[in-house]
């Protein structure tokens, strides 16, 4: 009730000049990565908005066929305009591919099958 009442306000004051009403598209690109030789590959699905300073990232998703999923969601960091996807790497030297979303460093959690937030901080 509220988002529609604030569109209608947004678009009156549009219609009446006072703002430029522009509502923003979200995109979304899907790629697969392996996070291990021995592991079947990952789909990873980004969410944001193409600006002009870059892809603003918002969400994460990060699946398989097997079952696994796990969602990143309100993120808030910027990719370049040609590669929208986050930093895979092993920071930890473990075999498997670890995530940087952002500030953050997530490893690859072979236990628990998941990632998870490390107090590593990117370089």
């Amino acid at each position: 009730m509220m988002k529609t009442l604030l569109v209608i306000l947004l678009c009156l004051a549009m219609l009446l000049g006072v703002v430029a009403c522009v509502p923003r598209v979200p995109e979304h690109a899907t790629e697969l990565f392996y996070i291990h030789p021995d592991m079947p590959p990952f789909s990873f699905l980004v969410q944001g908005f193409l600006e002009e300073d870059g892809f603003h990232v918002f969400s994460l998703s990060v699946s398989n066929d097997e079952g696994y999923y796990q969602l990143f969601e309100e993120l808030n960091f910027i990719r370049p305009r040609d590669d929208w996807f986050p930093v895979l790497e092993d920071f930890n030297q473990d075999g498997y591919m670890d995530l940087q979303l952002g500030d953050f460093i997530y490893l690859w959690n072979s236990e628990q099958h998941e990632f998870l937030r490390s107090e590593l901080l990117p370089s």
